[in-house]
């Protein structure tokens, strides 16, 4: 099953996208956090035949919310809606950080933060997709 992976923000969306058989995740591209971003996604998890999404709960780990909490949580309501697949929230914690090995200088990559956050969630699963040598030969 291919994934999405979201790392929203204020300003921007990272998108990240996992291979076919959701093992791996790939930055995809930032967009724009404006009214055409969530046409865009839409549009996207259909062309990429997106099974599941995943996106970084921005909520501190006690708990807490932030400025962005409440307009993330209403976006992750409304593109579930609208592709009717659930949005998994995951931790977000450090990805920016994370993410920032990856990039030159001190730029940062909202799309690596969002494959940060995927690749986590799909690791974090991952039992539920092993495959065992066995099964291999």
């Amino acid at each position: 099953m291919k994934y999405l992976g979201i790392d929203y923000g204020a300003r921007n969306i990272g998108i990240a996208i996992s291979d076919a058989e959701g093992m791996l995740a790939f930055p995809h591209r930032i967009v724009p956090n404006d009214k055409k971003a969530l046409a865009y996604i839409v549009d996207l998890i259909t062309k990429e035949q997106i099974g599941r999404i995943i996106m970084g709960n921005t909520r501190a780990d006690n708990g807490a919310t932030n400025t962005v909490t409440p307009e993330a949580e209403r976006f992750a309501d409304t593109l579930s809606r609208k592709t009717d697949l659930p949005v998994d929230l995951a931790s977000e914690s450090w990805s920016s950080y994370e993410a920032a090995r990856y990039a030159p200088g001190d730029t940062h990559d909202d799309s690596v933060a969002a494959a940060v956050i995927l690749q986590r969630f799909i690791d974090m699963n991952a039992q539920d997709t092993e495959i065992s040598l066995d099964e291999l030969e």
